[in-house]
């Protein structure tokens, strides 16, 4: 199964960019094999979603690079410091999904860089068009693994 996990301040322009492609995202052709959140930040609330996946796929803004660029990276389980806090980044999510349940999810990191941080709830042109390339990258992902699970070729 494919987690797709949107996150970032709505209010707060494009850094609202991870929610609002993972609302943007029609999966409910894929039911059985993808699940998308929408989350205002990564929290420790997430990890049992996380260990039901095969790969999670984290969708940001960033801040650094031209506005527009979209930046893709695996992410690799971080170990943790003390306990968990209110927010816990990407590798903090595998590693805790480990942790606790054992398993070993794949993960994906999509980052597109922002224009604007400032108070809005509108993208700007430059995230609203990398979006809308990062939606379509995500069916495509989708498409593939789904494939991969049928042929038995997945994890």
């Amino acid at each position: 199964m494919i987690l797709v996990i949107g996150y970032g301040n709505t209010l707060r322009g494009d850094d609202g960019v991870g929610q609002h492609i993972a609302r943007c995202l029609d999966v409910s052709l894929y039911s059985e094999s993808v699940k998308v959140e929408a989350c205002h930040q990564l929290t420790p609330e997430l990890v049992e979603a996380v260990s039901e996946a095969d790969l999670v796929v984290f969708v940001d803004a960033a801040e650094t690079g031209r506005a527009g660029e979209i930046h893709t990276s695996t992410v690799e389980p971080e170990i943790l410091s003390g306990a968990f806090t209110h927010t816990i980044s990407p590798g903090g999510l595998l590693a805790a999904a480990y942790d606790l349940y054992g398993v070993r999810p794949r993960g994906l990191l999509i980052s597109i860089t922002g224009a604007q941080f400032n108070y809005s709830e509108s993208l700007s042109p430059d995230v609203e068009a990398a979006a809308r390339e990062v939606i379509k990258r995500i069916y495509r992902l989708i498409g593939t693994h789904t494939v991969a699970h049928e042929l038995g070729d997945g994890e």
